[in-house]
């Protein structure tokens, strides 16, 4: 049986990449770039750890992480692990009350923050009281208050740092995918869980130490936490961005060699593209029978040392796979979930299985269950990177693994000749939008019943301009139904829906009057009153 090192043994290996630059991050105020050496991110990191410690941090106390990826988040996520302790990564792009019920359901003691969001959190009132296991507040800006340790304080501590040992098998980290309803889940994954994926996913998607991979997504996604330490591992060079406008120009400036990023990245990318050649007849012939060189002009105007794309988080179109594969541009897709830290599948760069997610990596097994007759059925797997379980939560636990070992995924799909994945729908409620985001429509549906107006609700996934979105399904309330015409009653509905919408993080709010379906019965149920989600999807598409 394979041995897989602890992160901590992941972060200490990279003393030996020196001087190169482990990581880049935009300055909070978008001018130019923080940027450390992999020296200097071992060194940093070291000294937050032991100043931790002085303050008497403990292994297996949570530490949540609370702001947009910055310097300072990067190596609070490596100091945190070398003391020994979890980091709990969360959205920062939640509100306040959100964020607290995580912070309440991780038993979160230690809590490293913006100085914006120390503000927000710390004007709620009777949060001591509702989360009595948070004592210790760190801001990462100079503004704290008397309570509350600066970071810049912490990294000029001179305390030494004492090694803590860490087993594979000990909890890293708590990731958050639901729970804003009172059934909030912490997905427990281990060192081993993720250092697994990190080793088996290098044997297939080829990254090597003079890469420069250029990353989008947020850094409180599983995602991007492997691609983080992928490029430890390897030595890789880091570039993180949000600038979606100017990418060809960071691109280029970084000289990048890969580029992660969601499928709404890539759609938009090759959209814009299309609309260049189409703008030219000239184009539209030289794309048409002289592909490749349209992608060498491509690729020279994102800096001439691209080799491929990787795309995670949400399905990606074929059409934009193949398209830029023609172009000579390789494209990797991979599959998987929170639960298996993250990655299942993974494609090869060139390939002509379009639609698939790739085959399993080395050690996941991967097996479709109780298949139809078009061999189609659920997706379970087994493996290294299968989580721990949920935190606190063993009957949620039982429902996701099986008693022998085997993950039930919710997706459901088919293995072609070559055992490659083809991904046919979920199986369950999870709405994953384009840009990789999950929206779980019970925490959805909770905000929104609240309006008066509203007898009964159903979110959903549903599709707009072939792009997934969330759906309301409402049934309204007796009198609103006698009082007003049909659309009077939706754009009252809708007025309603939007301002209860504030409430939610921006990705979980319904963004258009076009996704909210007023159905005239109250909704089909079974025995335990669970509506039967199933019957209402051709409403919502």
């Amino acid at each position: 049986m394979t041995v897989y090192p602890t992160l901590i043994e992941i972060v200490e290996k990279t003393r030996s990449y020196h001087n190169k630059v482990a990581l880049k991050v935009p300055r909070l105020d978008h001018k130019g770039y923080e940027e450390a050496s992999f020296n200097e991110l071992l060194g940093w990191s070291q000294t937050l750890a032991a100043s931790l410690q002085h303050h008497g941090i403990q292994p297996e106390d949570r530490v949540a992480l609370i702001a947009k990826p910055r310097l300072e988040w990067a190596i609070a996520f490596y100091g945190v692990l070398l003391a020994g302790a979890v980091v709990v990564p969360i959205d920062a792009s939640l509100k306040p009350p959100e964020v607290e019920r995580l912070l309440q359901a991780t038993q979160t003691q230690w809590v490293m923050l913006s100085s914006a969001w120390l503000s927000d959190l710390r004007q709620l009132d009777g949060l001591a009281q509702r989360v009595p296991s948070l004592k210790h507040w760190v801001s990462f800006d100079h503004d704290a208050l008397d309570d509350v340790l600066t970071f810049g304080e912490l990294l000029k501590g001179e305390a030494r740092l004492t090694s803590v040992e860490r087993k594979p098998a000990d909890l890293a980290l708590l990731m958050c995918t639901s729970g804003t309803t009172g059934d909030a889940k912490a997905v427990m994954l281990s060192h081993e869980n993720l250092s697994s994926n990190v080793v088996n996913a290098l044997q297939i998607i080829d990254i090597e130490t003079n890469d420069t991979v250029v990353e989008i997504a947020p850094w409180n996604h599983i995602f991007a936490v492997l691609v983080l330490l992928i490029c430890t591992h390897k030595g890789a060079t880091m570039v993180y961005t949000d600038d979606y406008r100017n990418l060809a120009s960071v691109l280029s400036k970084n000289e990048a060699t890969i580029l992660v990023g969601v499928p709404k990245l890539f759609h938009g990318m090759f959209e814009k593209l299309e609309h260049a050649i189409k703008a030219s007849w000239t184009k539209r012939l030289t794309y048409r029978f002289l592909p490749g060189v349209v992608g060498e002009k491509v690729r020279a105007r994102f800096g001439g040392r691209l080799r491929f794309f990787v795309s995670g988080s949400a399905p990606l179109d074929p059409n934009v796979m193949q398209g830029f594969r023609r172009l000579g541009i390789g494209m990797v897709e991979g599959y998987g979930m929170t639960e298996t830290a993250p990655a299942l599948t993974a494609s090869t760069p060139f390939n002509d299985k379009f639609g698939s997610v790739g085959s399993p990596l080395p050690t996941i097994e991967l097996k479709i269950a109780d298949p139809d007759k078009e061999r189609v059925g659920e997706v379970v797997v087994r493996g290294p990177n299968v989580m721990r379980g949920y935190y606190k939560n063993e009957a949620r636990t039982r429902e996701a693994i099986d008693e022998d070992g085997w993950l039930h995924t919710g997706d459901l799909g088919y293995l072609d000749e070559d055992n490659w994945l083809f991904l046919k729908g979920r199986k369950k409620n999870v709405i994953v939008l384009e840009n990789g985001k999950n929206v779980y429509p019970e925490e959805v549906e909770f905000a929104l019943s609240k309006i008066p107006e509203i007898a009964e609700i159903m979110v959903c996934a549903g599709k707009r301009k072939g792009v997934e979105v969330i759906k309301v399904l409402v049934y309204p309330e007796g009198n609103a139904l006698n009082n007003a015409s049909p659309q009077a009653l939706k754009s009252t509905l809708w007025a309603s829906v939007r301002q209860e919408s504030q409430k939610l993080a921006p990705f979980k709010r319904p963004k258009s009057e076009h996704d909210l379906v007023l159905v005239d019965a109250p909704f089909e149920k079974t025995s335990t009153l669970d509506v039967k989600r199933y019957l209402y999807q051709s409403e919502a598409d």
